[in-house]
């Protein structure tokens, strides 16, 4: 199922922290769905051939950006949003230099129906999450490649790229284009298989140097929010 649920599983490969014995501060926090959730393996691979290995998995299935839910099911489950996930971890004092999102599926899942504006809807969506990690932190949100929903998952990702046109904190990890010719990189449309969870890895691994190497940018201005005119 696309939406399929299953626990939160919370995982981490820290370094050596400083010689008082404090931890080392996390380099990267990856929130995320089913995606993340299924092929944290691979993706933990990946990131750490290039070095980064203090690093911290938070993915549910069925997690959407900004709406928490219980969904139904042989048992009832409690599927938190990215949102209440990222401001657990910040009031736990986790502030990583990179956050990467890998979330959108399941807001276009949710939405279908809806009779609403999904780039508006998304956008909304992607703004709460995007105060929640605060005006300095650096992220890097995965497009959504959803074949079977492909228009909404579409509007989704046109959200992210309007969002990051406005906002310097934000880069795109463009699953989307990378997996519009490779159909075959998945099992359902939607979750990768072997061979696209090695893809994805490796736009992970590109994505995370390319940041954590590069200085950050300025904080914005102004709320990307009200540039938008969309909040």
């Amino acid at each position: 199922m696309l939406c399929a649920l299953g626990s939160v599983v919370v995982s981490q490969a820290g370094s050596a922290g400083p010689a008082d014995g404090r931890p080392a501060p996390l380099d990267v926090v990856i929130v995320g769905d089913s995606i993340t959730r299924m092929h944290t393996p691979y993706l933990r691979s990946a990131v750490a051939a290039r070095g980064v290995r203090n690093v911290e998995f938070e993915a549910q299935n069925g997690r959407r950006t900004a709406a928490t839910y219980v969904a139904s099911g042989e048992t009832a489950q409690y599927i938190r949003s990215g949102v209440s996930v990222v401001r657990e971890l910040r009031t736990q004092g986790i502030d990583p230099r990179l956050w990467i999102v890998q979330l959108g599926a399941n807001d276009v899942q949710a939405n279908l129906g809806c009779g609403c504006d999904l780039v508006a809807a998304a956008d909304r969506s992607i703004g709460r999450l995007l105060d929640a990690v605060g005006p300095t932190a650096r992220v890097a949100w995965v497009t959504t490649s959803y074949g079977a929903v492909a228009w909404q998952a579409n509007a989704f990702n046109e959200a992210l790229r309007r969002r990051a046109a406005v906002d310097p904190r934000m880069t795109l990890v463009d699953w989307h284009a990378a997996t519009v010719m490779h159909p075959d990189w998945f099992i359902d449309g939607l979750h990768p298989n072997a061979t696209g969870a090695v893809a994805l890895g490796r736009l992970y691994a590109d994505t995370v140097i390319e940041l954590l190497y590069t200085p950050p940018p300025p904080p914005p201005r102004h709320p990307p929010a009200e540039r938008l005119g969309m909040s």
